[in-house]
């Protein structure tokens, strides 16, 4: 097991998520003009062998998640997944505030709609999240183009981007929801056991600086 985070550390992580998600959320709000509430973040500490699990029993309760996935690199490593519980494609495209054409009802018009405002949304949200949480911390990242990842996937395919599966990680969970909307959802922050290391450098210089 990779060192892992003290009590206070954890708190400055929660803290950090909570600012760089209220950000994000702001970001978010401006593009399709609608308020973003979320709750308290929460911060795990488990092996990352036990991801994919943990992931799966997260929307193992949701009939037909939405899930985008995106990988960043630098110091701050690691992947993100942005999961949202809706009935169907066009819950998601009234976000951007206008319903669909008869011709974009018709298959497969509604999934591609609907598939890049989800793509669009992914990418604002893990964007301005990650960059927040980088730019308090004093580093930059870059990132891979955001993903539709399968609800039916094998998540165990995470594997390979970590090193050391018997590592510790760290996953910073925030859950939201969209005001006047029946969709909810949480964003998952998955960070490497290689980051683990530079991670409490970065706090530990944040504090400093904040102090």
């Amino acid at each position: 097991m990779a060192e892992s985070i003290t009590t206070d550390e954890k708190e400055i992580l929660e803290e950090l998520m909570n600012i760089a998600f209220g950000s994000a959320s702001a970001e978010l709000g401006e593009v399709i003009d609608i308020r973003v509430s979320l709750n308290v973040p929460e911060i795990y500490i488990i092996n990352a062998e036990n991801v994919p699990d943990f992931l799966e029993e997260a929307i193992e309760n949701d009939e037909k998640p939405r899930i985008v996935e995106q990988n960043f690199w630098g110091d701050f490593l690691g992947k993100c997944f942005l999961v949202l519980s809706t009935g169907n494609e066009e819950d998601i495209i009234t976000l951007t505030g206008r319903e669909l054409t008869e011709e974009e009802k018709v298959p497969p018009y509604a999934e591609i709609k609907h598939n890049g405002i989800l793509l669009e949304i992914g990418n604002i949200l893990i964007g301005a999240c990650i960059g927040k949480i980088s730019e308090m911390l004093n580093t930059v990242v870059t990132y891979s183009e955001p993903a539709i990842k399968s609800q039916n996937s094998n998540f165990h395919t995470l594997l390979p981007d970590f090193e050391e599966p018997a590592m510790g990680a760290i996953l910073l969970k925030t859950v939201f929801s969209f005001d006047e909307k029946d969709i909810d959802g949480f964003l998952l922050v998955i960070t490497s056991p290689g980051s683990i290391t530079w991670l409490k450098t970065a706090i530990a210089k944040f504090m400093e600086n904040y102090g």
